[in-house]
């Protein structure tokens, strides 16, 4: 059974790290290992989706205005684009489902990733956007994404299913990489979570629903704390982006990918 303490510790992790572009996933594959904590699959899947839905509540409250936009029929275009990046993600869910639920319990997989997310992060650094398209606050600026771009930047999520590649991380750079702005990359990466997010959570409803009772508190407390961990975190990513200094979070994940070998390999 997992404690409120590692519901504190999993909540703040899972709200840093989602939306950081630095592999939730990956970490938390990680503590679990370190920690020794042997929580039942169904359990352990159970409390990661609640974790989820809180940092999907931070991603509502942070871009509710273009959530509105789409709501209320002003952004149809943006919509679709998204609707179009979901795409590749769910074709690799489905279709190689059981390869990736057993890389969830390799730490070379998250290790060798670490190194892969920091090399694309790093490269970002390089890159110059040649299409204006960071646009006001309202949703009309994603007009200038072409349907290819969206399509790409979805194939770049579809990876980041493995655990270790940042979600984030290969969105945004892929964004850039396609010479968008980095504030409208980070803005498209984070209105793409919604539905990924959300997908996740409803497929694996059967375990919310499953879990014990008993395990009720941690369940809320550690979504309260991962929705206001993330919601800070978005803030500050976002303010790193226009600082021009979001390629650093290269050098993070390669120093814990190579640490995360190192430890697996020296044991």
């Amino acid at each position: 059974m997992i404690t409120i303490f590692q519901a504190v510790l999993l909540g703040a992790l899972q709200g840093i790290t989602e939306f950081l572009p630095v592999s939730s996933s990956g970490h938390l594959v990680l503590v679990q290992q370190i920690f020794g904590w042997k929580a039942e699959n169904g359990i352990i899947l159970a409390f990661d989706v609640a974790l989820h839905v809180g940092t999907l509540c931070a991603v509502l409250v942070v871009f509710r205005r273009d959530i509105i936009d789409v709501l209320m029929g002003r952004a149809w275009r943006l919509f679709w684009l998204v609707v179009l990046a979901t795409i590749p993600a769910v074709v690799m869910g489905f279709g190689f489902k059981n390869s990736i639920e057993a890389m969830f319990s390799s730490v070379a997989v998250v290790g060798y990733a670490w190194l892969f997310t920091g090399t694309f992060l790093w490269c970002t650094k390089y890159i110059r956007p040649s299409v204006i398209l960071s646009g006001s606050e309202g949703s009309p600026a994603f007009g200038s994404i072409s349907w290819l771009r969206s399509l790409l930047i979805g194939c770049a999520q579809a990876v980041a299913i493995i655990p270790g590649v940042s979600r984030s991380g290969s969105t945004m750079s892929m964004g850039m990489f396609l010479k968008l702005d980095g504030k409208m990359a980070a803005r498209f990466s984070f209105l793409m979570a919604i539905p990924a997010i959300l997908g996740g959570a409803v497929l694996d409803a059967k375990d919310v629903i499953a879990f014990p009772r008993e395990g009720l508190p941690q369940i809320i407390i550690g979504t309260v704390v991962s929705f206001a961990v993330a919601y800070l975190s978005i803030k500050w990513l976002l303010s790193i982006i226009q600082k021009g200094k979001f390629h650093w979070f290269g050098v993070y994940c390669w120093l814990l990918g190579a640490g995360t070998l190192v430890y697996l390999y020296a044991r």
